[in-house]
């Protein structure tokens, strides 16, 4: 068992035990995969550490990053870490007014971007910032004729780092031998959907503690690949892209860029794959919308085989011995039909999926498993950590799994979750009143409701303050059935209402994807997303699509109504979290005459929409939407 307390001193560990001998990273540039070794890594956090003490960035500083998933994100963080600074992660599709406030909420001095994109984000607020001393990138493009005097290059500050050492011999090594494992690692701020986000301060002991009590889950082994797809400002790609990459010794994989991540997850084939809900809901979308476009040959062979997958699923999640046919028809299902697609996918080798940052539908669940996908749902939260996880031999679709090893977890009398862990975070930054709402006696208290099975498997029901009441006093969770309609190929995203009133209703964003295979299919013209969102076609199809899910709800709990919206819910309109959760306080607002319409005897509600475009420009649209019933 490893004992180092921070994630620069576990670095320092596995570049003196494996050095130039064995890679630590892999970043594809220009169509190569250039590797990095565990010296590579160590050397280039310590010379960028030591170039940040050059230009004045002291222990305790904060100092913001933004910037897609590549090695530098990783270096600039520990070397920070090294220094006894903060890092900061924000979101690469932050607008600028998010990026002020989180810049300013934690009194970043220094800010390390990826590209030119996030440098323009800064310049355009850069006169608002004033405690903002420097503007380090690691992406030349489009940056070589900006004369900016903060701006500076993220080898120049390497470079800088070799020269500090010549007359400092030995201080990063005494930086890193003087951090403690309750040293702030991180800040990560909340995801806000209840309000403005929370900075939750992470410490070393937190972040690693959930890199050590994953292994005991999901054993991993040299040559394991983990390809980072998940934004590094999510405590998730904290928890396992950083913290488990060291501390289980293995590769972490970086991208090109968007266009080529599901080319290149298909070179890497990792073992482990990470992502909230919506990822894993896209992916049974995506296996659906192939099928439907499959020729009949291959389509004929699918519905053939599926349901041999789901028997073959439901038999190893009950624990059931495979009869030799059972293996047999399982082979040929994987070899003529799921293979193909998984490799297309880049999962084939994957071992595990993980599904973390909220509620996935058990049907999504079960018919991922049916096509050989092992996922495991966990329960956790920036605060907590993952707190349980499913078992290899012990996975249920409904559940969340069991409590990880030195996880504490009870429900309250009001039916609340609260844990206690080393996994806890340390509270919110500049947040004491908060923090001792939500951070009691050691128990993090974590605002989701749920209840134990006798076999000591979690079941999360949602958030507490969003289970909701019908008219009547039928309890139920909105997220529970959202999840449900998102995993038809053609809903991307759903809002369930019914609080006080006699039955439940859904606006609906379309999948204009795959709903607009679905049109080309079937001669259907159409010009915009708005256009295609109201057409009669549409709206039955998806009408189809809320019948099916219908049938496996209590009649109290059905949705009887539905609109199709005319837009795609956008982060950018505060319509979600950066993590792509719905921002539920906001729709109810945004849309509250839309929902009202919905429990009046109309046919059709004229909505006025605003705009806000990423250059800050504001405009406004107007749409008349269709409302429709179920029987």
């Amino acid at each position: 068992m490893k004992t180092e307390d921070t994630m620069p001193k576990l670095l320092r560990s596995n570049y003196e035990k494996f050095g130039n001998r064995r890679v630590a990273m892999l970043k594809k540039d220009l169509g190569v995969w250039n590797e990095y070794t565990w010296e590579d890594y160590y050397l280039n956090v310590k010379w960028f550490s030591l170039g940040l003490i050059s230009l004045g960035l002291n222990r305790g500083d904060a100092v913001a990053i933004i910037g897609k998933n590549d090695p530098q994100w990783y270096w600039a963080e520990l070397a920070v870490q090294a220094i006894g600074g903060i890092p900061v992660g924000i979101y690469t599709d932050s607008i600028p007014a998010e990026v002020k406030y989180l810049t300013e909420h934690s009194n970043a001095r220094f800010i390390v971007a990826g590209d030119q994109e996030q440098i323009d984000k800064y310049l355009s607020i850069l006169d608002a910032l004033t405690n903002v001393e420097n503007l380090i990138y690691w992406n030349y493009k489009g940056l070589w004729n900006y004369d900016q005097p903060l701006l500076m290059h993220f080898s120049k500050v390497v470079e800088l780092g070799k020269e500090y050492e010549s007359s400092h011999p030995g201080l990063f090594e005494q930086n890193v031998e003087r951090g403690k494992g309750e040293d702030i690692a991180y800040i990560a701020y909340t995801s806000g959907t209840t309000g403005l986000p929370k900075g939750a301060m992470m410490s070393h002991r937190s972040l690693l503690a959930t890199g050590r009590l994953w292994i005991t889950r999901v054993p991993t082994s040299y040559g394991d690949k983990y390809v980072s797809a998940i934004p590094p400002a999510w405590c998730g790609e904290q928890w396992l892209g950083i913290g488990l990459n060291l501390y289980s010794e293995g590769t972490a994989a970086f991208t090109e860029n968007a266009d080529t991540s599901e080319a290149d997850m298909r070179e890497m084939m990792p073992y482990l794959r990470v992502g909230p809900p919506v990822v894993w809901e896209r992916m049974a979308s995506y296996f659906q919308a192939i099928m439907m476009d499959a020729s009949w040959l291959n389509s004929r062979v699918y519905r053939l085989f599926l349901p041999i997958g789901y028997r073959i699923a439901d038999s190893e999640i009950m624990g059931k011995r495979l009869t030799p046919v059972q293996r047999l028809l399982g082979w040929l299902a994987n070899f003529l039909c799921f293979t193909p697609i998984k490799d297309k996918l880049g999962v084939r080798k994957m071992r595990v999926g993980y599904v973390g940052g909220g509620f996935i539908a058990p049907e999504t669940f079960r018919f991922l498993h049916a096509l050989g996908l092992r996922l495991r749902w966990g329960a956790g939260l920036t605060e907590g950590g993952g707190y349980t996880l499913h078992k290899a031999d012990d996975v249920r679709f409904q559940t969340t799994g069991t409590p990880m090893l030195d996880a504490e977890v009870r429900i309250t009398d009001d039916g609340e979750i609260a844990i206690r862990s080393s996994m806890n975070f340390s509270g919110y930054y500049k947040e004491p009143e908060m923090t001792q709402t939500s951070f009691i006696s050691g128990w993090v208290y974590t605002g989701d409701a749920g209840y134990f099975l006798e076999d000591g498997h979690l079941i999360v029901t949602g958030r507490k303050a969003e289970l909701v009441e019908l008219e009547d006093g039928t309890r139920f969770s909105p997220m529970y059935i959202e999840g449900m309609l998102r995993f038809s190929p053609f809903i991307d995203e759903a809002i369930v209402t019914g609080k006080s009133k006699t039955y439940i209703t859904a606006m609906v964003s379309i999948n204009l994807d795959n709903v607009g295979r679905w049109a080309e299919k079937n001669n259907l013209p159409y010009t915009t997303f708005s256009d295609i969102s109201q057409k009669v076609e549409t709206r039955q199809l998806i009408g189809r699509e809320i019948a099916k899910i219908n049938r496996f709800l209590p009649e109290k709990l059905k949705v009887r109504k539905f609109v199709n919206l005319h837009k795609q819910l956008d982060a950018d309109e505060a319509e979600l979290t950066r993590t792509r959760k719905v921002r539920r306080g906001y729709i109810e607002t945004h849309y509250g005459d839309l929902a009202e319409a919905l429990y009046r005897d109309v046919t059709h509600f004229e909505v006025e929409t605003e705009v806000k475009y990423r250059d800050g420009r504001e405009g406004r649209t107007r749409a008349k939407l269709a409302i429709d019933k179920l029987v």
